[in-house]
This record gives C-alpha cells, structure tokens and sequence, in this order.
C-alpha cells in the first residue's frame, strides 16, 4: 500500500512525497494533466518532515513540473500516480484553476533561485526578459478587465 500526500500546487511545480509500505525504495511517480501524463520523477528528494516522521530515511518526496499550458484559467485534473503491474494507478487528485499571474509568480522564484546559485549571466538575462515579458502582459490583461 502507498502512503504520502499531494501537498501543494506551488512555484510551477506539484509537490508532495510518496512511499510504498515495507520499502526503502524510492517511488517513481506520474503527474498526469488531465487524463494525460506530463512529468514523472522518481521520488526520492530529502525532507527533514519525513524523516522525523519515520518515513524512512527522509528521502520520499517529489517536486513535478507544470507544464505552461494549465496557466490558462480553466480548471485541470492534477493527478499524482504510480505505475503497478504495467496500469497507471492514481493515489491522489486535486482540481485547481492555475492563471497567468501564478505562473509569473513561478518565474519570478525561479528566477531569484538562478540568482542566488551564481549561475551564469546568460541564463539569468534570459529568464529575467522572459520574466519581465510575462509580467508585462499580465498587467495588460488585468488593465483590460478593469472596470471602467
């Protein structure tokens, strides 16, 4: 049996942990989209929470990209599965309504992320313009739905 949590929906990425009872072993996961598969990882990340919790030594938790395409304001089926004998099995599911301006919220952390690691000026220059790009066009559009 699998036991975890789909913890959140946050910074651009599904996250949460998984372990299969009376196993070490890493767990790979699925995030399908609706009905269709969009990341998979093995989920094998640290988290002191877990390993507090005695779930084995900590390392069971997993962080999946959302693709672009479910910031479009429509609400999406986020689905957390594994794979058992060849047949996807789903172990969560969450319904939620992503907009453009959660994901310039996620471009904007991961580009303060790309900063803080000292990565080369190139990348930094490049997700900043996208960044300022999508900030751009977010006030835009709530500019245009303003009343008045």
């Amino acid at each position: 049996m699998y036991k975890g949590n789909f913890d959140c929906i946050a910074e651009g990425l599904a996250k949460g942990w998984i372990a299969l009872d009376g196993s070490t072993d890493p767990v790979e996961v699925l995030l399908i989209v609706d009905k269709k598969i969009k990341d998979k990882k093995i989920a094998k990340e640290f988290r002191i929470d877990l390993l507090e919790a005695g779930i084995n030594q900590g390392y069971h938790a997993f962080s999946l990209i959302i693709p672009d395409e479910c910031y479009d304001n429509g609400e999406h089926l986020f689905e957390i599965a594994v794979m058992k004998s060849k047949k996807q099995l789903t172990i969560f599911s969450l319904k939620e309504s992503l907009s453009e301006h959660d994901r310039v919220d996620a471009l904007e952390r991961q580009y303060i992320e790309l900063k803080s690691k000292d990565l080369n000026e190139e990348i930094q220059a490049f997700d900043l313009l996208q960044y300022r790009n999508l900030k751009k066009r977010t006030i835009k559009q709530a500019n245009k739905s303003k009343p008045g």
